[in-house]
């Protein structure tokens, strides 16, 4: 379930969130943030894998961060996200 372009990265989490509670046995929360950053495509994924945190909630504040972070030109988006 790759992130849509058309998504902000707090919808692509819900999203995301919502399909993944519904796998039983529940996975934990760090195999979550593992297979929520592989739903990422460059220059996302780089971010978000380089990032300090493995906790799922952080990764998608920090998604949000890198989202600003591209629009504003501060970071580099190679090309359309």
């Amino acid at each position: 379930m790759e992130k849509k372009p058309t998504k902000t990265i707090t919808e692509h989490a819900q999203r995301w969130r919502d399909a993944a509670s519904q796998v039983h046995p529940a996975i934990s929360d760090n195999e979550q943030a593992r297979l929520f950053i592989n739903t990422f495509k460059p220059p996302y994924y780089g971010y978000l894998l380089s990032g300090i945190t493995k906790d799922f909630a952080d990764l998608v504040v920090l998604g949000e961060m890198i989202d600003i972070s591209i629009k504003n030109g501060k970071l580099e988006g190679g090309g359309k996200v």
